[in-house]
């Protein structure tokens, strides 16, 4: 098999190969997660921002793209090291923390 039509067969076998795994992707929920002062100094604006965040999500059903949108909420407590440990944690879920608020925490020691 000479090199040229090497190449063109794995091309062709990496793109079957990605338009596959893009397929089975689509398939998987998104999970979202939310750094939120659910206790301590900052609890009433979290607790404000908790309740916002969840009423976008019922009005647009809880999917993005026909695809399900799955949110976690953890509660930061308003202490840096609690919040740092909570977003590793969302993270090594397979989550995706959202950018914290900006009464958060992690904004504050940051």
């Amino acid at each position: 098999m000479n090199c040229r039509k090497f190449l063109s067969v794995a091309l062709v076998a990496a793109f079957a190969a990605l338009s596959i795994t893009g397929t089975l992707a689509q398939n998987n929920p998104i999970r979202i997660g939310l750094l939120a002062p659910l206790t301590g100094a900052a609890a009433s604006s979290g607790r404000e921002l908790v309740d916002g965040w969840d009423l976008y999500w019922n009005q647009v059903g809880r999917t993005v793209a026909n695809r399900q949108v799955e949110v976690t909420i953890e509660d930061d407590g308003s202490v840096p090291d609690i919040a740092l440990q909570k977003a590793r944690r969302l993270v090594q879920r397979k989550s995706h923390s959202t950018p914290p608020y900006p009464e958060s925490a992690c904004c504050v020691e940051v």
